[in-house]
């Protein structure tokens, strides 16, 4: 973000302060002291919570540094990379380890060699580990938090009730802080690609271009689940460089995708790190073993679990997502219009990050609660436009609100808990049909 954008969004609050007065002030402060303490208490759940997720991502480092052999990769040897640490558990575990042991006996080692390698440089002890990871998944959720409400020029006092209420009661922040996941750093990555764009549609020189695709190539080689937003983003990063700079952009996400590769293999000394993990992956994912019941909140295993169907799911959404558009961009401009809606849908990178998000989140085969974590970009974004966009806003509210915690307690009282699964797997559908709105008015996200 820039200085023009800080003054501005300076310039913001100031005009809110004079507006509403010292009373939105002190209501901002209270919802920033409520998300603070929540926060807190999540620190002082630490000792009943294994965290089951993170173990996996610790596991594979300390298991290397423990073992008295090398032990190859976790994808061809995972029985033992499993053995070191169950021994370890066993003879110097604190009870919080024993219990992570217990509860992931076998490490199924599916995340990509870059994933484990960023875990490398945590304490190998697994308390200490364990609240480090927790003060990283904090800050990067305050900090993309605070970025994001600067790049969005969003009120103070919004931002400041975002924050304490999502810290307190939305689903998919506390699922992935409790089990130790990724996801609030991911969130992060995906709010700098967000600032990039922006920085870009103002200003479109190839150092920003260079940044932006070596990003999107090392948060995809890290989680290849977002590989949807490289893929909507480059065409876009084409159109607004020109062939020159694209071809040096692509030249320097190359560059950084041949370096992380390399990091990674060397990590594991063996040159078939990546090949290992492919095999793997390929021999062992099946997702349609991860059931809806069990927590996989995709539209895939809700059919798998309903309707017997699993196969082409993703495809069929994918296509549904594609015809919606379609659908949107005619009623806009008309039929003859689609092109020039197509054209229009790649000139807005902004959009585009929105709508690899709810996309994926809508088409994915795989979608654990925490991967709500990224609908949070496009939630903000549109609530920030309240002003202009007010049924937008209402529609990611009601993304909000779908995502459990704020209606959780009253839905339970009510005996109905699974309409909260139910709520939770289409609450990528309100966000939808905003991006959607959008497209027919071919007016901006942001």
């Amino acid at each position: 973000m820039d200085g023009s954008d800080s003054s501005r969004w300076v310039a913001d609050a100031q005009a809110s302060t004079r507006k509403h007065g010292v009373a939105v002030w002190l209501a901002s402060a209270a919802f920033v002291v409520l998300g603070l303490f929540a926060i807190q208490r999540s620190f002082a759940d630490l000792e009943r919570e294994p965290g089951i997720d993170f173990y996996t991502n610790w596991a594979v480092g300390t298991a290397r540094t423990l073992a008295p052999r090398e032990l190859g990769t976790p994808y061809a040897n995972p029985d033992g990379y499993s053995a070191v640490l169950a021994d370890h558990a066993t003879r110097l575990g604190s009870a919080r380890l024993r219990l992570a042991n217990q509860l992931v006996p076998r490490l199924d080692p599916t995340p990509t060699p870059l994933y484990f390698t960023a875990f490398a440089w945590l304490p190998k002890r697994y308390g200490p580990a364990q609240t480090t990871w927790r003060a990283v998944q904090w800050i990067a959720f305050v900090l993309a938090f605070a970025w994001l409400a600067r790049i969005s020029r969003c009120d103070v006092w919004l931002a400041a009730a975002l924050f304490g209420v999502a810290a307190w009661t939305y689903d998919p922040l506390l699922a992935d802080v409790t089990v130790g996941n990724v996801n609030t750093v991911q969130w992060f990555a995906f709010v700098a690609a967000f600032a990039l764009v922006r920085a870009l549609e103002r200003r479109p020189r190839p150092f920003l271009g260079a940044c932006l695709v070596s990003w999107l190539v090392a948060i995809s080689l890290a989680k290849p689940n977002v590989a949807l937003l490289p893929l909507l983003l480059v065409p876009w990063l084409a159109r607004k460089l020109g062939s020159r700079a694209f071809a040096l952009s692509l030249a320097a996400g190359a560059a950084t995708g041949a370096a992380l590769l390399a990091l990674s293999s060397w990590y594991f000394a063996s040159a078939r790190a990546w090949p290992d993990w492919f095999e793997y992956v390929s021999r062992t994912v099946d997702f349609a073993s991860y059931p809806h019941w069990g927590g996989n909140l995709s539209v895939t295993a809700l059919c798998n679990e309903k309707c017997g169907v699993a196969r082409g799911v993703p495809a069929v959404m994918a296509l549904v997502l594609a015809a919606s558009w379609a659908a949107a961009v005619a009623l806009g401009r008309g039929v003859a219009g689609l092109r020039a809606g197509a054209r229009a849908a790649f000139d807005d990178g902004a959009w585009l990050v929105s709508a690899a998000i709810v996309a994926t989140l809508a088409a994915a085969p795989l979608v654990w609660l925490h991967y709500g974590m990224l609908a949070l970009l496009p939630i903000f974004v549109f609530l920030a436009r309240g002003r202009t966009a007010p049924g937008r806003a209402a529609l990611a509210g009601l993304a909000f609100v779908a995502y459990g915690g704020i209606i959780g307690p009253l839905v339970e009282t009510l005996g109905l808990e699974h309409a909260i699964t139910y709520a939770e797997t289409f609450a990528w559908l309100p966000l939808w049909v905003a991006l959607l709105i959008d497209a027919r008015l071919a007016s901006p996200p942001v």
